[in-house]
């Protein structure tokens, strides 16, 4: 987990309540899903997350496509350094 709980991004990621935790997954598998299906047909899959905040979405996504390529925008320099480090 990102050490920035002072971000409300990674507060929301880090939140221990078991309910907004099931929320959370349910919403990454969601995305990786439609993700999983617009790259099928593709011999060699990049993707770009605009707004990509810390990176989570990118890790969970990466976790389930090592190779795929990936990279990250965000407005937010102090974000895309934490994303960084992940």
């Amino acid at each position: 987990m990102i050490q920035a709980a002072g971000r409300s991004n990674a507060r929301k990621y880090a939140n221990p309540n078991p309910v907004h935790q099931w929320l959370l997954r349910r919403f990454l598998e969601r995305v990786a899903s439609e993700v999983r299906w617009a790259l099928e047909a593709m011999a060699s899959p990049t993707l770009l997350d605009v707004g990509c905040g810390e990176g989570y979405v990118l890790r969970r996504l990466r976790k389930d496509w090592p190779t795929l390529g990936s990279q990250g925008m965000d407005g937010d320099r102090e974000a895309l350094a934490l994303a960084r480090t992940a």
